[in-house]
């Protein structure tokens, strides 16, 4: 009988622990007004195919991402989870990164060996006038082997089709990014 008693009450312990957990976890993500408001912005100026169906948006802590990910996108709960940042251009690529996977997953894009960045997220990027962080993810050769090949080939059939114009301040992004990017933005060749 005792150890029944003991048994449950672990069993009841492990539970609470459990939901007290989860509980946390959901605290570090949470919906901000100036986050739902700037995907609402990109989305207006170059993800128009979203505009009616916008995933939710939630702002995320640094314990949330491994290995300095900056955001993800969960196209069965049609969710975008983004690192909370200062700088808001910064925010304004990784919002437009993740707002191209919602894009190119309607699209037809699956998660393949190049984890949502194949040539659908590419074309998607790069007609939203995101040629430079098509450019800067298709060089994580280390995570992506073998997109950039895929990003060169797509970037010249754009080209040919007068379609390169990334209309994001490259310059400014460049200046102003932070430091975690340092990690990635290497000249590529």
């Amino acid at each position: 009988m005792n150890f029944s008693l003991c048994r449950c009450t672990a069993t009841i312990g492990i539970g609470l622990a459990a939901i007290f957990s989860v509980q946390h976890v959901q605290a570090v993500c949470r919906s901000e007004r100036t986050l739902v408001a700037l995907q609402s912005d990109v989305a207006k100026q170059h993800f128009t195919g979203l505009l009616k169906k916008l995933p939710e948006i939630f702002g995320c802590d640094e314990s949330d991402f491994p290995n300095d990910t900056l955001g993800d996108f969960n196209p069965d709960a049609w969710r975008i989870r983004v690192l909370m940042k200062r700088n808001s251009l910064s925010q304004r690529v990784i919002v437009a990164h993740e707002l191209g996977h919602a894009q190119a997953s309607l699209q037809g894009e699956i998660y393949g060996p190049f984890k949502g960045h194949g040539q659908i997220w590419l074309h998607v990027m790069i007609d939203a006038g995101f040629d430079a962080e098509a450019q800067r993810t298709a060089g994580l050769t280390n995570y992506y082997p073998g997109l950039l090949q895929v990003y060169q080939t797509v970037a010249s059939g754009e080209r040919s089709m007068g379609k390169r114009a990334p209309n994001v301040d490259v310059v400014a992004l460049l200046n102003e990014r932070p430091a975690v990017l340092d990690l990635f933005l290497k000249p590529i060749d």
